[in-house]
């Protein structure tokens, strides 16, 4: 059994996995319109994830967050991305129109569930790209209309709370 994480605003958490948002603009992986959610292999890479978006502290603390884990059957579940077809331009930031391509054909051809995908880079977090969140992690990619959605298991919500320290800016 594989878990995944997902840190997501509390009020959001039931439609999370439903990739609701991906509907509205476009990610590293998939295409404005392409209806997927994204997750993480480790709670501490999904807080990283988020925090990558978030501007400030102030901002994070308005709203009350939780970790969803979502368990999955990896040889049943979840098709890897073979490295080797990763585009060269995977980690630029902005996301290139090469990964997005890449995601969106594994969402219409459906042959999984879920895609292990490899972190975002650092570039949005204004440091210096190309590079990774955590190159060693992988985040994934989840197809809310494949016909084996349902049967992947959603455990209970689990609190967090942003720790004011993860928004100070290193001192020139």
């Amino acid at each position: 059994m594989l878990t995944l994480w997902r840190l997501e605003k509390e009020r959001y958490a039931d439609p999370a996995v439903r990739g609701k948002g991906s509907l509205k603009t476009s990610g590293r992986w998939h295409h404005k319109g392409t209806q997927v959610a994204y997750a993480s292999e480790h709670p501490g890479v999904a807080v990283l994830e988020k925090l990558a978006w978030l501007g400030s502290y102030d901002g994070a603390r308005e709203s009350s967050y939780v970790l969803l884990p979502l368990h999955l059957h990896p040889d049943e579940h979840q098709e890897p991305l073979d490295e080797s077809a990763l585009p060269d331009d995977w980690d630029s930031f902005l996301h290139p129109e090469s990964t997005r391509t890449l995601g969106t054909r594994w969402f219409e051809a459906e042959r999984s569930v879920v895609l292990a995908v490899p972190s975002a880079p650092l570039g949005v977090l204004g440091l210096s790209a190309p590079s990774a969140v955590l190159p060693v992690a992988k985040n994934y990619l989840i197809n809310p209309f494949h016909p084996n959605f349902r049967k992947l298991e959603r455990g209970e919500p689990v609190p967090f709370f942003w720790d004011a320290r993860l928004f100070r800016r290193a001192k020139d």
